[in-house]
This record gives structure tokens, sequence and C-alpha cells, in this order.
């Protein structure tokens, strides 16, 4: 087991690509796990197509290509936007609007407490208010809820050792942790 961090510090400034990727992974997590979007965009055009086939084999027409579009374009351009453009356009808008994204911010790690400031606030956490953490190739996630997490980048610890001490952390204070290492 890790040995006990007495406290980490860093410090960073979030960048909009930072935000934009976060935003991405929390998205396209949930995405996978809806199951019933599967149903939605795979099942239900392929019935439609399905469907068309048989009227036509019937003598009453539906249209093929309303479909067929549907089925092969639309949901896939719909994924990719759900996926991929969306969180772009909504960490660009957030990022320009939130003051608090503009300043560099200083988080200090312990068995105790996580406490966060910046020019405009300051807060301590209790580990109990995450109900999760997962690593990214470039981040760290911390979860307050299913769809919103506070965004740690990597490149904000000194080296491996900082990293394999947070890393530890996280696996003592949280029960539910998806780490890369």
């Amino acid at each position: 087991m890790d040995a006990p961090a007495a406290n980490l510090k860093i410090n960073f400034q979030l960048s909009q690509r930072e935000l934009y990727r976060a935003n991405m992974s929390i998205t396209t997590r949930n995405v996978r796990k809806s199951r019933y979007l599967i149903f939605v965009f795979i099942v239900i055009p392929i019935g439609f197509v399905a469907f068309s086939f048989a009227s036509k084999a019937v003598g009453n027409p539906v249209l093929i290509t309303a479909g067929i579009v549907w089925a092969f374009v639309f949901c896939p351009a719909y994924l990719v936007y759900l996926c991929y453009i969306a969180p772009y356009f909504s960490s660009r808008s957030s990022y320009r609007k939130s003051s608090s994204l503009k300043y560099p911010i200083r988080y200090s790690f312990s068995d105790d407490v996580i406490s966060q400031e910046s020019a405009v606030g300051r807060a301590e956490v209790l580990w109990t208010a995450f109900v999760r953490a997962r690593e990214t190739r470039d981040l760290f996630l911390l979860y307050i809820n299913k769809n919103l997490a506070h965004v740690i980048p990597k490149r904000a610890f000194s080296g491996e050792n900082e990293l394999a001490e947070f890393r530890g952390l996280l696996r003592r204070h949280l029960k539910n942790v998806s780490l890369r290492s």
C-alpha cells in the first residue's frame, strides 16, 4: 500500500483544451453507459429499413432512402456531435464566460481535506464529497456527481513520484477509482 501523503501541493491554470478533454471524457463515458442510445440509434433505424423493404414487397412502398439516411448517416453523425462537437462548444463557452478559469488554481491534498484556492475564492472539501475518480491520459477527474468533476491536469505534478502519491491518496479515500496504473 502507498505511504500516507503529508501534504501534496500543485499549481496550474486549466486550458480550454483540457476543459474540452474533460467534457469529452465525461460525455463519452456517459454515452457508452447509455444502452438506450444503442437501441434508438441502431435497432430502430435497422427496423425502419427492414419495414421499408417489407412494405415495398407487399405493394405499399415506403421511402427506403429515408430509412437508409437515418440509419447510416444521421445516427453516426449525431453520436459524433454528441461525443465530440457538443463538448467542444460547451467547454469553449465555459472557458470564455468563467472568470475562475482565467486564473491559476492551487490545490493541496492531504489525508484530511482537499483545499482549492484561486484569485476568486478558496474552498476546503472533504474526500467524502467525491463519488469517484478517473484517470485519463492527461487528466484526473474527481467527480462530485456523475456529470460534474474537478479537472486536475497531470502536467501540474512535478513528476512520477507526485503522481504515484496522488494515486495513493485517491485509492485510500475513494471507493470508486479507475486509474491507469
